[in-house]
């Protein structure tokens, strides 16, 4: 996928930010539920429409932005500067939104989890899904969450959820996650709590 910088963004940037925005808070409000992102977007092709959407949606100049080195060069680069004039940083301490592929995750603990007095001060983390890999099937219960449901994405394994489950065990710090898939996005605040199942 090409992308031309300056219409590979939204059409209508004020009202479709705002919907993509709604649907991100509805997918935390409802944990483990998939929320479609109608909107196909042109980014560079490291990133995928969905990614971008959310990207564009949440970030601005004042939200410092870290990337992975796996989603990072100058087409992406220059086009988040385009669309959301958001800095970008090397230290993923001093970022409020990471962004990352499911399948090549930096080290998770180096994010702010915010603290005691200002736990809204911890960082979203916002995976791009392969939806080729492998999935590990987790429960999940909690805020939102009227039944215990049953949650199997792609590309993230045991590791990554016992890692959720840690971050668990902060609240209320601890960070957010939101997974971005082809059509739409699911959330897992930190708030929830996972089993993974096979584990006892």
């Amino acid at each position: 996928m090409t992308s031309d910088f300056f219409s590979g963004g939204f059409e209508n940037a004020p009202a479709q930010c705002a919907s993509v925005f709604r649907a991100v808070l509805m997918a935390t409000a409802r944990p483990g539920k998939e929320y479609e992102i109608p909107y196909k977007l042109r980014p560079p092709s490291l990133l995928s429409s969905t990614t971008a959407a959310v990207v564009l949606s949440l970030v601005d100049q004042d939200t410092p932005l870290w990337l992975a080195p796996a989603l990072t060069n100058r087409h992406v680069n220059s086009y988040l500067n385009f669309h959301t004039q958001a800095p970008l940083v090397e230290d993923q301490a001093s970022s409020t939104f990471g962004v990352f592929p499911s399948t090549q995750r930096p080290g998770l603990s180096d994010f702010s989890v915010g603290t005691i007095e200002y736990p809204d001060r911890s960082a979203t983390l916002i995976l791009q899904i392969d939806e080729t890999a492998a999935p590990t099937t987790v429960c999940m219960e909690g805020p939102g969450i009227e039944h215990r449901l049953t949650l199997s994405l792609p590309g993230l394994d045991k590791d990554f959820w016992r890692f959720v489950q840690t971050n668990h065990q902060l609240y209320p710090r601890g960070l957010d996650f939101l997974f971005c898939l082809s059509d739409g996005i699911v959330a897992c605040p930190r708030s929830s709590k996972v089993t993974i199942e096979g584990d006892q």
